[in-house]
């Protein structure tokens, strides 16, 4: 499941979301994987992100499959990007990285994509309409409601002492 180790890759590891498996995990990636291998808390998933992008990595490694998936869910990752990279991902356990299923996963993954692009032009358009209504709806009650004229010189309300 795992790949041997090289002298050439350049490992990145993420540590998974469950507080209770991140010793262990290192534990593991470091007598496994590698012992020079870059740890990522799970808070600084935009900060692997952005390591391997620039190319400072070639291989992740992640705890579990659902690691990667909410990674990538919560936009924490550019997995096209590191699939036009040529980034090597692998699962410690509940799953393997099979380039099938991550081949599945690329799929959805751009179908995703294409759906939240298409779900934030659409709310853009929602939110663009409804001010327009809030906007013509005071513009409306604005002119229907009477207007007041407030003087502060009148002499309503005020008492006048010794006069």
């Amino acid at each position: 499941m795992h790949s041997e180790k090289s002298a050439t890759s350049r490992w990145a590891a993420k540590s998974p979301y469950n507080v209770d498996h991140r010793a262990s995990f290192v534990r593991h990636v470091q007598s496994v994987i590698s012992s020079e291998a870059a740890i990522f808390e799970a808070k600084d998933a935009d900060e692997l992100d952005r390591e391997i992008c620039d190319g400072r990595f070639d291989r992740v490694v992640f705890d579990t499959f659902d690691d990667l998936l909410e990674t990538i869910w919560n936009e924490d990752a550019d997995f096209a990007r590191w699939t036009a990279l040529g980034v090597q991902i692998e699962i410690l356990k509940n799953g393997d990285a099979s380039p099938e299923r991550l081949e599945l996963l690329r799929e959805i993954h751009a179908n995703h994509v294409k759906w939240r692009t298409k779900r934030k032009r659409r709310r853009l358009v929602a939110a663009t309409i409804l001010s327009f209504i809030g906007l013509i709806a005071m513009a409306i009650l604005f002119t229907l409601a009477p207007f007041t004229r407030y003087d502060a010189f009148s002499t309503c309300g005020r008492q006048t002492y010794g006069r």
